[in-house]
């Protein structure tokens, strides 16, 4: 038996992309740090959206993916009822 792929809406915990969109920079170095890695997602609140803390543990120290977005000024801090859209 083979299951049908199935996805969940999401953002990150209390942040946003600046203008209210992600830019390109941001989803790239987004993709950096989570393509063909295993990540855990702290599931932080459950409403129309799930919002998640993203850590990569797999190597020696941990990735925190939210706060290097963060620290790297490729998104700002907000409220989790601020959802921004991803510009592709």
């Amino acid at each position: 038996m083979e299951l049908p792929a199935q996805a969940v809406p999401a953002r990150l915990t209390n942040m946003c992309g600046f203008d209210g969109t992600w830019s390109v920079q941001a989803t790239r170095r987004f993709t950096q740090l989570v393509a063909h890695h295993v990540v855990m997602a702290l599931v932080t609140s459950v409403s129309h959206v799930v919002s998640v803390c993203l850590c990569d543990t797999s190597g020696d120290d941990d990735v925190h993916v939210n706060d290097i977005l963060l620290s790297s000024g490729l998104a700002k801090r907000c409220r989790d009822e601020k959802v921004c859209s991803i510009a592709l």
